[in-house]
């Protein structure tokens, strides 16, 4: 059964490249089923992350033979892993174990790393690639900002944004009086349906969101701070690596 599903993958890329366009094969693993195993879960529990540097190794022998220039192979889709504020650095050698599970079994192919929490731009600055010497590796960071906007309503991502519905995109596309009653009416809801004990904190949050991006100026500022940071960890050994923008918005 497994194998069946590392050849549908093989058979999907080829039929993609057969369409005239290059391939990113992305290992992202969604929670489901009776175990529900995500990302979390995996970087979570040791053995769990052991069988999974298992598949990386399976589904990198399975693209092996593929053409490096219109095939990679993205080893963890958003690893959930040194989000929080303790300062933990653990996804850099995870992501060692994978990159040598990955190349151990596929020499040639195209692979795709990134930094930890969410492969957000301020992780990736923290990764020191020449701890991975190779030269057919793109180097990629997901960019959401202004996540005000871009995950509106989205229930599965944390419990403040599933309120925050009917804004604009930009702010200043529409008249102010159209904005505000938009935003009454997220502040409306953050008070009838939010736990009481996060409510003023949501209220300060969204209009303290809603400040930073009020004018063009702000909004392209916010859109391009994850760039910069990128381009400036870029700079310092930029001869020695590629590197993939990856800017993702739902």
């Amino acid at each position: 059964m497994r194998d069946d599903l590392y050849a549908s993958v093989l058979d999907s890329a080829r039929m993609i490249n057969r369409a005239g366009l290059k391939v990113v094969v992305d290992l992202h693993l969604i929670p489901a089923g009776s175990r529900k195993i995500g990302m979390r879960e995996v970087m979570d529990d040791p053995a769990t992350f052991d069988a999974y540097i298992e598949v990386v190794r399976k589904m990198a022998h399975t693209l092996s033979e593929e053409d490096a220039g219109q095939v990679a192979f993205e080893l963890m889709n958003e690893p959930i892993v040194d989000c929080d504020e303790t300062g933990t650095n653990l996804w850099p050698d995870r992501q060692k174990k994978l990159f040598a599970a990955a190349r151990s079994s596929a020499t040639r192919l195209t692979l795709v790393l990134t930094g930890g929490c969410y492969s957000n731009a301020a992780s990736l600055a923290k990764i020191d690639p020449r701890a991975i010497p190779d030269d057919n590796i793109l180097w990629a960071f997901h960019s959401y900002d202004p996540f005000l906007l871009t995950h509106q309503g989205a229930t599965w991502a944390g419990d403040f944004i599933r309120y925050v519905t009917g804004l604009p995109y930009p702010l200043t596309a529409v008249p102010r009086a159209r904005l505000d009653v938009a935003l009454e009416m997220i502040r409306d809801r953050i008070e009838a349906e939010a736990p009481w004990t996060r409510r003023s904190g949501m209220l300060a949050y969204l209009d303290e969101q809603v400040a930073g991006m009020d004018t063009p100026d702000k909004l392209v500022g916010v859109m391009d701070a994850p760039f910069k940071t990128v381009e400036d960890w870029r700079k310092p050994t930029a001869s020695s690596r590629r590197t993939s923008h990856s800017a993702s918005s739902a």
